[in-house]
């Protein structure tokens, strides 16, 4: 697997999943983040948020749970475009909750966020300076902020093969 230098200067394990979904051919590059064993990539679609987590847990995984101000820093180098990430309060106006279930530990909202109301149900890394974020509104689509648990070779090979089904029924 080959290792490729960012733009901190850390090494980072990148590891290639190409995926066929219906006719055309689509790679997720997954990206270690050394400092807590865990791998990120983008969805290979733009997608409302709903579909970026379904996305994600196609490979076993979530959108991106920020537990701390050095991973969000890590994630706006290596991910630097507006993405979803893993935490909504659509089941319940401004008690905000991460996809994964895990417990809300950090947030780092940008000046005057969340502002949304009942309309912005989701948050966005990267959408005010230093990869702060924003609540943004429910039907809209970007790229998402996947996470999985430090995967091994079979783990992502069989992920990538339920995502690619999974996209070709839709």
């Amino acid at each position: 697997m080959p290792f490729v230098s960012n733009r901190t200067g850390s090494l980072c394990l990148l590891i290639l999943v190409v995926c066929l979904a219906a006719q055309n051919a689509t790679a997720v590059i997954w990206v270690l983040n050394p400092a807590n064993g865990r791998s990120y990539a983008e969805t290979p679609v733009l997608a409302d948020w709903h579909s970026g987590e379904a996305m994600a847990q196609s490979y076993g995984g979530h959108l991106a749970t920020v537990r701390s101000q050095e991973e969000n820093d890590w994630l706006h180098v290596n991910f630097p475009d507006n993405l979803w990430i893993g935490l909504t309060d659509e089941n319940s106006e401004g008690n905000w909750q991460w996809s994964s279930g895990e417990p809300v530990t950090f947030l780092n909202w940008g000046s005057n966020e969340p502002n949304g109301g009942t309309n912005a149900n989701h948050a966005v890394i990267n959408w005010h300076p230093n990869g702060q974020w924003n609540d943004w509104g429910n039907n809209s689509t970007i790229r998402a902020l996947m996470e999985i648990p430090e995967p091994g070779v079979l783990h992502l090979l069989v992920a990538t093969a339920a995502g690619a089904i999974l996209r070709r029924r839709r």
